[in-house]
């Protein structure tokens, strides 16, 4: 499908999200739904979770205004159409004070600072996206244990995962204005190399448990895959992506290294269909979900490594990734703009999201293939530049 064409489908159905929830007019917050890709309008922000581990944790209340917020920005940009800038600025008024006030302990709300405040500020230029972004990452700093030289998943966890680093990705961001912001999220990411999640081929895998008392690592483990050792797709695609933003803000060349060859690694076990299943290694395949997120996710980065003369055969890497964005839109995309077959992977039962075995609408495809397509169609990317300076 020619970019063109999935981009007006996207339009069409941000114009009737926009119509059924009355956005920027009525009042409430947006919910993401897994079921449709739709939003539901709740009349609170409630970004954090707790009691990680146990049946009060759910995973499947966070509402996911960043990704709807920053594909705002984007059509925006891309259609110059005022409506959507608006209820994208709207929004980043309405979660801002409970951002602003604290406290941040959910890794997830990272996605809603960078895609909903930081894209404000790139896209707008008012200091005022930039504060807000600020005052939020100066509370979410406090999750940092400097003892582990990690983040964790969240504030109360004991769990790390190579995913951390793309909800705190606006701590990269934050780094052109209190570079201290961006240390700490390169402190995270140089130690996720050091425990080893990324190996020399370039394959990565998901996560790990520590022993919090005595700081040490419990176990290495697969959270969302088939099981505890296997691959899980997703976590390849967090690995090109985190490491490559890594590059964008330090220019640490050990990290485009990762990201180029954690995305040789992805493209060298990608089918002829341009999606994987959830996993590599769970033997059921046909007969089990797809994931269309990672996808997007590492054709994002291909087209990024495009514009690096420093990436050897960049014209290339960003062919793949045109290629993977035209099949993905044309096999998975519908009428409304929704990236469908995607999943969270086997973690419904522990973490209460997710119709395993079923597939999942995801948020984060429906971002990502929102951006790969702002990057082939626009030559202006600094809505959603890292560096600000």
């Amino acid at each position: 499908m020619k970019p063109e064409i999935a981009v007006a489908r996207m339009v069409d159905g941000m114009n009737t999200l926009l119509r059924e929830t009355g956005l920027p007019n009525a009042p409430g917050i947006p919910s993401w739904s897994d079921l449709t890709g739709t939003y539901a309008m709740l009349d609170q922000y409630r970004p954090n979770r707790t009691n990680w581990g146990t049946a009060e944790y759910n995973w499947k209340d966070f509402q996911y205004v960043g990704f709807l917020t920053g594909r705002l920005w984007l059509l925006a940009r891309l259609t110059g159409d005022e409506r959507f800038s608006n209820a994208a600025a709207e929004l980043c008024r309405r979660i801002e004070p409970v951002l602003s006030k604290g406290p941040v302990t959910s890794e997830n709300c990272g996605f809603d600072i960078t895609y909903a405040l930081a894209w404000g500020y790139n896209f707008t230029r008012d200091t005022w996206y930039r504060d807000a972004a600020l005052r939020a990452l100066h509370n979410f700093a406090e999750g940092y244990r400097p003892e582990l030289r990690l983040f964790m998943c969240d504030s109360d966890s004991d769990e790390v995962v190579i995913d951390t680093a793309g909800p705190f990705v606006c701590f990269l961001w934050g780094g052109s204005f209190e570079p201290r912001l961006r240390e700490l999220l390169k402190t995270h990411m140089d130690r996720i190399l050091e425990l080893g999640l990324v190996k020399d081929d370039g394959e990565c895998f998901q996560g790990l448990q520590f022993d919090l008392e005595k700081g040490v690592v419990k176990r290495y483990y697969s959270r969302q895959g088939y099981t505890e050792n296997s691959r899980w797709t997703r976590a390849q695609a967090w690995g090109v992506h985190n490491y490559l933003n890594g590059y964008e803000a330090t220019k640490d060349p050990v990290h485009l290294d990762v990201a180029v060859r954690a995305a040789k690694w992805f493209w060298d076990h990608l089918p002829s269909t341009m999606v994987n299943f959830y996993d590599y290694d769970d033997p059921r395949a046909p007969r089990i979900p797809l994931d269309t997120c990672s996808s997007f996710m590492v054709a994002n980065a291909m087209i990024r490594f495009g514009r690096m003369p420093e990436v050897k055969d960049g014209a290339e890497w960003a062919k793949r990734g045109r290629q993977i964005v035209e099949r993905v839109c044309a096999d998975h995309m519908t009428y409304g703009g929704t990236i469908l077959h995607g999943s969270w992977g086997q973690i419904s039962d522990r973490l209460g999201i997710g119709r395993w075995p079923q597939e999942d609408v995801m948020g984060y495809g429906n971002y990502w293939s929102a951006e790969c397509l702002y990057r082939l169609l626009s030559d202006d990317w600094s809505v959603v530049e890292l560096n600000q300076n």
